[in-house]
């Protein structure tokens, strides 16, 4: 798991004009090599799914001062 997140955070491009940008698909993110933090997860998560993991996709809001910052994304492993 670490070395796709290792790959994922050496390969792709934060680019904070796709924020909010809930369509982009994690293939969009690998061909295109950018995102902004929910398809950085969106990537991780698939790369991992591909592997094997069973992940789950956990989007909120990053706020700071009671001010919304952004949208952010994380990944959860689900254990049996």
């Amino acid at each position: 798991m670490a070395k796709v997140g290792k790959w994922v955070h050496n390969n792709i491009k934060y680019n904070i004009n796709y924020t909010g940008r809930s369509e982009v698909k994690a293939i969009d993110v690998y061909n295109f090599k950018e995102g902004a933090c929910e398809h950085f997860t969106k990537l991780y998560n698939a790369l991992l799914y591909s592997l094997g993991y069973k992940v789950l996709f956990i989007s909120g809001f990053a706020f700071e001062k009671k001010k919304l910052l952004w949208r952010r994304g994380w990944t959860c492993l689900v254990s049996d």
